[in-house]
């Protein structure tokens, strides 16, 4: 495998684990109310902005969202 193999492994990778952790995140809030709801407001907006400059900044790079694996979140729909 080529170093370039690995990096784009490593992106599809890192870019699934924080999409499902995000909207594992915004699921969970459902069911917690005081202390535990704003622990994971605060964890979620965190997801927000990591997965809003991932994408912002991966077309100037010419790495499609795909290539992260975020062509199917958007953190304005998804993550609010």
């Amino acid at each position: 495998m080529t170093e370039q193999n690995n990096y784009r492994l490593y992106l599809q990778t890192v870019g699934l684990f924080i999409k499902e952790d995000a909207l594992k995140t915004k699921a969970e809030l459902r069911d917690k109310t005081g202390s535990e709801k704003d622990f994971l407001l605060g964890k979620l907006l965190a997801y927000y902005e990591v997965v809003s400059t991932l994408r912002q900044h991966a077309a100037p790079l010419g790495i499609g969202l795909d290539e992260l694996q975020m062509e199917d979140i958007e953190p304005d729909k998804h993550l609010t």
